[in-house]
């Protein structure tokens, strides 16, 4: 069954914008051909290799092809992730739906807040964050855990 789509709108005091998020109608688990041909949404699949190999790793156009026609039917993780970036959708989904299992409402609820945040800009996400932060005064979030967000909002992270 396809997902129907949901729009949920974005707004910041500088641009205004709306992103598009798939929500599931029933818990049927799709198959990892039928959610690259679902995400790739007609787009040919030399773009899916560029956009791959734009985020990261490159997949061929005629590996991506062949997941989606179950020839390859258990892709390494590596190639998982090229191919997710290739598509834009987020890694733990991908990954979640070749292991044949759904990602949790909260799963799925992390993953596109990430997908957004890591769209934006610093300075946009600096704002993200005080509106989180505001958000969770706001609906009575503990004073402790608004303190860690706005701790470890500030601080620079090393990647190894």
């Amino acid at each position: 069954m396809l997902p129907e789509r949901h729009v949920f709108p974005l707004r910041a005091p500088s641009n205004e914008g709306t992103i598009e998020v798939a929500v599931p109608r029933s818990p049927t688990i799709e198959t990892l051909g039928e959610y690259i041909r679902r995400n790739r949404a007609g787009r040919p699949f030399s773009e899916i290799e560029e956009n791959s190999a734009r985020r990261g790793a490159r997949v061929a156009a005629s590996y991506i092809h062949r997941v989606e026609n179950r020839i390859i039917q258990r892709p390494s993780n590596e190639r998982l992730v090229a191919i997710g970036n290739g598509l834009g959708v987020p890694t733990a989904e991908i990954l979640a739906v070749a292991a044949g299992r759904p990602l949790t409402e909260a799963d799925a609820q992390d993953e596109r807040l990430l997908t957004v945040f890591h769209a934006l800009g610093a300075d946009d996400r600096e704002l993200g964050i005080k509106l989180i932060v505001a958000l969770a005064r706001a609906r009575g979030a503990k004073a402790a855990d608004v303190k860690q967000i706005k701790q470890t909002s500030g601080k620079k992270r090393r990647v190894a």
